[in-house]
């Protein structure tokens, strides 16, 4: 994960906290995450991918074009817009 800016410094409690969370959640990963980003560096293939690279079909349009694969985990990529304008 990388930040711009640190998070404590411009997140209020509940954001900072779901940012924690995330943190959480990644270091309960990382010996995946690292295990794909060797087999990538030897195979040469992407640690992700849509649906099609693994399942080649014309027809895999809409939310399944926009899914993400890591070889194991599918990966929905989600975006909101808050009330204060910024994107997530």
């Amino acid at each position: 994960m990388q930040f711009s800016v640190a998070p404590w410094r411009v997140l209020d409690e509940t954001h900072f906290n779901a940012v924690k969370v995330s943190v959480e959640i990644r270091k309960k990963f990382t010996p995946i995450i690292l295990d794909l980003a060797h087999q990538s560096a030897k195979t040469g293939e992407p640690i992700m991918t849509n649906l099609e690279y693994y399942f080649p079909n014309p027809t895999c349009t809409g939310r399944a074009s926009k899914t993400q694969i890591l070889r194991y985990f599918l990966v929905q990529i989600m975006y909101c817009v808050l009330e204060s304008g910024f994107c997530v």
